[in-house]
């Protein structure tokens, strides 16, 4: 969305409207702030994730989300940085800089900035940080995730070798089982038919 407020603020320069190019910057910084705050609750919640997979007993489920699609995220770098250069291009402009003046205290209450200079001056920054902290925690659950499937996997394998063994050892034991009941089986019926067991 803020891509689209900033395609209106650059048709407002060229128009020469100093109020809805504003407008326009204000809304795009505000949609910009709702992003970086939605990338915080996501790290948030991964970090709430990563104290629940130690509680797990078996392979716990995975983060629905990859390390592939917070580098998407990226592209809203690429938006603050856009923003940056307009707002730059319309401060060498004696009268949008004079509104921007008038303007630059206007509050913007999200994403914890207080006015829109602030907004301006750290979003690209602020995004930056907030994607990176999200890669790092989604990569760390990565690990953690991988190293909870090899143990599960570990101890699958030594429960099959258990229950292998002890296949066999049932298998041999049922084995001499027979061998012995085919004994006892001669032996009674040597013993009906009157008959001397071999020596």
């Amino acid at each position: 969305m803020a891509e689209v407020y900033l395609n209106q603020a650059e048709i407002d320069f060229a128009d020469g409207t100093f109020a809805p190019f504003w407008d326009s910057v204000e809304k795009a910084a505000q949609a910009l702030g709702r992003f970086d705050e939605r990338v915080r609750q996501i790290n948030s919640n991964a970090s709430h994730y990563a104290k629940l997979v130690e509680q797990y007993e078996e392979a716990p489920p995975a983060f629905p989300l990859h390390v592939q699609s917070v580098e998407k995220l990226a592209v809203a770098k690429a938006t603050a940085e856009r923003m940056k250069r307009i707002v730059r291009n319309a401060q060498s402009n004696f009268q949008f800089a004079m509104i921007f003046e008038q303007r630059k205290t206007n509050q913007i209450l999200v994403a914890g900035f207080t006015n829109l200079a602030q907004a301006l001056e750290q979003m690209t920054w602020r995004i930056t940080a907030s994607i990176g902290g999200l890669t790092s925690a989604v990569d760390a659950m990565g690990s953690t995730l991988n190293e909870s499937v090899l143990e599960i996997d570990s101890q699958m394998r030594e429960n099959a070798k258990a229950t292998a063994h002890y296949r066999e050892v049932l298998s041999r034991e049922a084995s001499e089982r027979t061998v012995r009941e085919e004994k006892v089986v001669e032996l009674l019926d040597n013993i009906q038919r009157g008959r001397r067991p071999f020596p």
